[in-house]
């Protein structure tokens, strides 16, 4: 398999799992789950995230990982820390 081959096949495993984690945030969202965007969550999804492997149960694993990254991230552009 070529470099470019190999680009391509992680360019689709990154597209098809990031519409999986749509779709779930979607799930959830329809079911009233709300506060993914709550700096005063990150903790609760750091302990969830790691639950979550342990029971590897990946997709919500890589969803709290994302809003644990989405949060830091915020905190670091607004300079501040929770």
């Amino acid at each position: 398999m070529t470099v470019e081959e190999q680009r391509e096949m992680i360019g689709k495993i990154i597209w098809d799992n990031a519409q999986r984690m749509r779709d779930r945030m979607s799930e959830k969202l329809d079911e009233g789950v709300v506060g993914w965007n709550n700096p005063a969550n990150l903790y609760v999804f750091k302990a969830q995230a790691t639950l979550k492997v342990a029971e590897g149960d990946w997709l919500d694993a890589e969803n709290y990982i994302m809003m644990i990254l989405y949060l830091e991230q915020m905190q670091q552009l607004q300079g501040s820390s929770v």
